[in-house]
């Protein structure tokens, strides 16, 4: 089969980026934003572009560029109703007398992952369990992407993130990969006194 064309791509890349704004993606703020190997801030567009790869590969098990005319009407209804959904419950909320509480970023020394409000708890837990276990956000990264090609924890869906909690219980502690250096146990809350972990 022949690979998606030019304008097929352009069509997905314009429904995707209405999806990424309706979820509010584009104001995710600099606390959560991915972080590069000098700590700078990713660019806006490259969290898209990754955003959208894993998506698509939920999708249809391929990457955009790797899609061939039988997912192009599978991603195109895959974006469209990841647009719908977010525009419906933006529609709801804004409804509503008071609007939900955002969630508040997890720290693990001194970096964050935010969760939405339905996988908050989960995050929660993951959390606790990779403090227990001394390891930072970026083990748990790790299981995301070897297990569902997702690169945040985050991005997971509720049970995806179960199964990555089952996971951590059964992983042994004595692994040394993505652990944190005893000295920062003190601070792995990220200096937040409100929060219990």
């Amino acid at each position: 089969m022949a690979l998606l064309s030019g304008q097929q791509k352009a069509a997905l890349a314009i429904t995707a980026k209405q999806s990424w704004a309706s979820g509010g993606h584009a104001e995710q703020s600099e606390a959560s934003a991915q972080k590069d190997a000098f700590g700078m801030i990713e660019p806006e567009s490259k969290r898209f572009e990754t955003w959208r790869r894993s998506e698509a590969i939920r999708c249809c098990g391929k990457s955009i560029s790797q899609a061939d005319n039988r997912h192009y009407r599978k991603l195109a209804n895959w974006f469209a109703a990841l647009a719908n959904s977010n525009h419906s419950t933006q529609q709801r909320s804004s409804h509503s007398f008071h609007s939900p509480a955002q969630p508040k970023p997890l720290f693990i020394s001194g970096q964050s992952r935010t969760f939405s409000s339905d996988r908050h708890a989960q995050g929660t837990k993951i959390q606790a369990l990779l403090l227990d276990n001394q390891r930072t956000w970026e083990y748990a990264d790790g299981i995301a992407k070897r297990m569902y090609s997702l690169e945040r924890i985050e991005w997971c869906r509720p049970p995806e993130l179960q199964a990555i909690i089952t996971a951590l219980i059964k992983s042994p502690a004595s692994t040394a990969h993505c652990k944190l250096p005893t000295a920062n146990l003190a601070t792995a809350s990220g200096g937040d006194d409100s929060n219990p972990f």
